[in-house]
């Protein structure tokens, strides 16, 4: 890899940094991890505000980390292709090391 496709990659990976530097982002990718939900259920279980989570969800949607379709009267989100893949599945051990009464400390 040249320095040029380098620098791309570590531009690319600071986008996706900021993209998803908000907290209610990261629950609602976490959220999202389970399968498709509404934007009722992402209020229920995020705790943000409708227009707040709105926001939110058109900011990853439009960045291509989310994909959505629309049921009847309901639109309906969902984590879209492999460049989450990583994240959520840090997420996932973070959340079984909390189930499971493990420490969340990394040892060296």
């Amino acid at each position: 890899m040249d320095s040029s496709e380098e620098d791309r990659v570590f531009e690319r990976a600071a986008e996706l940094f900021a993209l998803l530097s908000t907290p209610v982002r990261l629950r609602i990718v976490h959220d999202l991890m389970g399968g498709e939900r509404t934007v009722s259920q992402l209020i229920e279980s995020v705790g943000a505000s409708q227009p707040n989570l709105s926001q939110h969800l058109a900011t990853l949607y439009r960045s291509g980390l989310l994909s959505r379709r629309r049921d009847g009267v309901h639109m309906l989100y969902r984590i879209a292709g492999d460049r989450l893949a990583a994240l959520t599945q840090w997420l996932e051990a973070q959340g079984a090391m909390r189930a499971d009464g493990s420490d969340h400390k990394e040892k060296p």
